[in-house]
């Protein structure tokens, strides 16, 4: 049966600022300087491709949910970083430092929810202890059981008063539902 992921911004701001205040947007942009390219202008790149003609980019806090509110198990997804976070967080960039030391991490949580059950998570290491995710990677989801809702979010190790320094930005793909 076919089988529809749903989102909506987030509206955070107020709803005046569209993508910038958080959400999903489809995106088939791939470019791989992460020098030169890792500014606002490049947050819908990835730095390579993994074959599909479009992905889902996401920013800040965001979710995904099947539009029948039916829960399913969700196998497994792709992930990868953006141009623009991954060459921030090599790199640094702006107010944020580049994340090359020890101690230093950029983790993505992926949630499922059943209603608004939370039921379990998984996480996913953007940058950790000086190594970055440069690529597309299988994560695994069947741990969560039957979902009607995934939640993203990230949290750092660089931050201000209003968080997380490096862009909160990754793309994904190829999700598998049993």
């Amino acid at each position: 049966a076919t089988t529809q992921l749903s989102s909506s911004m987030t509206l955070e701001w107020g709803g005046d600022y569209g993508f910038a205040e958080g959400g999903i947007a489809i995106s088939n942009y791939i470019d791989a300087d992460l020098e030169n390219h890792a500014t606002y202008d490049y947050q819908l790149a990835v730095p390579q491709s993994n074959g599909s003609s479009h992905f889902a980019v996401v920013y800040c806090d965001a979710s995904v949910s099947f539009s029948d509110n039916v829960a399913r198990v969700i196998k497994s997804m792709d992930v990868s970083p953006t141009t623009y976070q991954l060459g921030v967080t090599k790199n640094g960039g702006g107010s944020a430092k580049a994340l090359t030391e020890k101690g230093d991490f950029l983790t993505l949580t992926i949630t499922g929810y059943k209603g608004e059950v939370a039921t379990g998570s998984v996480t996913v290491d953007m940058a950790k202890d000086g190594a970055f995710l440069e690529s597309w990677r299988k994560v695994e989801l069947s741990s969560l059981g039957e979902v009607t809702k995934l939640g993203f979010t990230m949290d750092g190790s660089d931050k201000s008063s209003y968080g997380v320094k490096q862009p909160k930005y990754f793309a994904f793909d190829n999700v598998v539902i049993k």
